[in-house]
């Protein structure tokens, strides 16, 4: 039975899950709306993970790479199952997937439940058209290395970028590509959009353990 919002979700509960975020804004984003939620920054592609994950739960939230030209920033992407560039799956816990999905649905954004991939590189043209062809939705760099550090584990990614607005390769380093004028322009665009797209990560996860969710900024 899907919960009404501004109820307790009593399957979903706070200090089950750990969440595990790649980047300083992911990250911000949830401890903003969910402060008391355990929040791990693991760096992108797992890079900088030093910390256990001591709870049942280990949730991957963040955003993703769209691989297909009708999906925009902004779309929501909580799949059933992820998948390693080179086969690896992964199965997401169904209670978990069900009650963000609802969530997200609750508050009016569009709901991928496709497959995603996870990759060692970021992802852009050619790769996208492979991925996508395969059945694939969206791309990350974390979430099959995060299915294996607890008992059970979610997805919950927004779209970033997409085909019809890729970002340069070089932003898998920001403090390098900051630096760097010819990244400046796609730097204005992500100060603009991310965080708008970690706090939609961040608002479907309050909704999803108590719809206790603030407006974005």
């Amino acid at each position: 039975m899907t919960p009404c919002a501004g109820t307790v979700n009593t399957g979903m509960r706070r200090d089950d899950a750990t969440v595990v975020a790649a980047m300083g804004v992911e990250a911000w984003a949830v401890r903003r709306r969910l402060p008391r939620i355990r929040v791990v920054r693991a760096g992108i592609g797992l890079a900088s993970l030093r910390e256990r994950i001591s709870t049942p739960v280990a949730l991957s939230v963040g955003f993703a790479g769209g691989l297909l030209t009708e999906h925009e920033p902004g779309t929501v992407v909580i799949p059933s199952r992820v998948a390693s560039a080179a086969g690896e799956g992964a199965e997401c816990d169904s209670e978990w997937v069900a009650a963000l999905r609802a969530a997200s649905r609750r508050l009016g954004y569009l709901t991928l439940d496709d497959p995603l991939v996870t990759t060692n590189a970021l992802v852009t043209d050619a790769e996208r058209h492979r991925f996508a062809r395969q059945g694939f939705v969206a791309v990350d760099m974390e979430s099959s290395g995060i299915a294996s550090l607890a008992e059970r584990f979610a997805v919950l990614r927004v779209i970033l970028d997409t085909p019809a607005h890729e970002i340069a390769a070089a932003w898998v380093h920001p403090a390098r590509a900051a630096f760097d004028p010819r990244h400046w322009r796609e730097g204005a665009w992500l100060l603009r959009n991310g965080p708008r797209c970690a706090l939609r990560a961040a608002d479907v996860l309050a909704e999803a353990l108590h719809g206790d969710v603030h407006a974005e900024i």
